[in-house]
């Protein structure tokens, strides 16, 4: 499954313990309790990013890894965040990580532009292993 993101926020651990996720019928989904709204960063993206979720089997348990990749205009500390809030260009709202003890593997590359003018752009690498693929935020 691929996702193309117009937005990306950072949420800390407090923040996640407010949600909820659930499994149905047509998928995982996730929900904040109705009183909270999560106090996020959100990424400076310079280009529409993107998510891909695949699925494996190791030992026989379910895993999904999802890889997203996104250019931003300044560089984001991630140490503290333990789940992404994405926003796609449909305007759904998925949650990655948070849920479980793993934390997602973070690179960042500076990308020097071959013109003098242009701005210097980050590139962030997040990836995320676990039983859960994206929860659509409901």
């Amino acid at each position: 499954m691929r996702k193309y993101l117009n937005q990306i926020e950072a949420i800390t651990a407090e923040e996640v313990e407010a949600c909820m996720p659930t499994a149905t019928a047509d998928g995982f989904h996730a929900a904040f309790a109705r009183e909270h709204t999560p106090r996020t960063e959100t990424f400076c993206l310079t280009d529409i990013a993107e998510a891909e979720v695949t699925e494996n089997i190791e030992n026989g348990l379910r895993l999904h890894t999802t890889k997203i990749t996104a250019r931003c205009s300044v560089r984001h500390s991630l140490t503290t965040a333990v789940a992404l809030r994405l926003t796609d260009t449909e305007g759904t709202q998925w949650l990655v990580g948070g849920v479980g003890t793993n934390k997602p593997l973070i690179t960042t590359e500076q990308m020097h532009p071959g013109e003098y003018e242009s701005p210097t752009v980050v590139q962030v690498n997040v990836i995320w292993t676990g039983i859960f693929p994206l929860l659509e935020l409901i």
